[in-house]
């Protein structure tokens, strides 16, 4: 009878806990979705030092998902009116076997971008280091950055507490698979990025050589 009573206890507190993370989740993102909102243009009318484009899977065949060739097709068409804008893509480029930075050079190429205009980060393993190395490994000040709306609120909120300003652009171009599964991981994502805007942990170092960028008024 009394470890009944202990393995009831130990349920209620564990059910407790679980509620009060998940309450404490979903203020955090709540808070991280009202100033991303707010703080997606702060870059306004520019100049601008590049298009950021941050990374994501990509197919086995070597192609763009969906998701990152709707990045880099917003992306093309922004330079396209800008041709002096260099594109710098930041993704997970950590071992051969996985390289998004190759798919989405590969890319960039193929659509007309010239390689002297693709800036190449391979440490962007996550938005934070995206973001922050952009700034203070790149030298960039101001940026477009185009990616899905989603994770658009998430990208300018760590923009605004690390002093990148950005002008956000959506890559939404189509309905994606896995709706619910980006909406719940985007909920622990925004509470991730929200304690590292917290800490400020250091970029991450790289030794890969990292090309000059140029600054331009858009138009």
């Amino acid at each position: 009878m009394k470890l009944r009573q202990i393995a009831w206890t130990l349920s209620v507190l564990l059910l407790a806990m679980t509620l009060v993370g998940l309450f404490i989740l979903l203020l955090i993102d709540r808070r991280v979705t009202f100033l991303g909102n707010r703080y997606q243009d702060t870059a306004g009318h520019g100049p601008y030092d590049c298009i950021l484009v941050p990374g994501a899977p990509y197919n086995p065949d070597g192609t763009p998902g969906d998701m990152l060739k709707d990045r880099l097709d917003e992306a093309v068409q922004i330079w396209q009116a800008n041709p002096s804008l260099p594109i710098l893509i930041s993704g997970d480029s950590g071992t051969p076997a996985y390289d998004e930075l190759s798919v989405m050079k590969s890319y960039l190429i193929c659509e007309g971008v010239p390689t002297k205009q693709i800036i190449e980060d391979p440490a962007g393993f996550d938005t934070y280091q995206t973001v922050i190395r952009a700034s203070q490994v790149f030298g960039m000040r101001s940026v477009i950055v185009t990616t899905q709306q989603f994770h658009l609120v998430r990208t300018a909120y760590i923009a605004h507490k690390t002093g990148l300003a950005v002008r956000c652009v959506s890559s939404d171009h189509r309905q994606y698979a896995f709706r619910r599964y980006h909406r719940f991981r985007e909920i622990v994502a925004r509470s991730k990025a929200a304690a590292e805007c917290l800490f400020k942990p250091a970029p991450l170092v790289c030794s890969r050589h990292m090309p000059e960028h140029q600054s331009i008024q858009n138009p």
